[in-house]
């Protein structure tokens, strides 16, 4: 198992694409037995 490190930004001013990948990363992470 891996612990990932992943940088979210401060600001919510971010483009209306990132949220989706960001939870589909979550669910591979976790898929993979992997934390944050």
């Amino acid at each position: 198992m891996a612990s990932i490190c992943v940088y979210c930004s401060s600001s919510d001013a971010i483009a209306d694409t990132y949220p989706p990948v960001a939870a589909a990363l979550g669910r591979e992470l976790a898929r993979r037995d992997h934390t944050l």
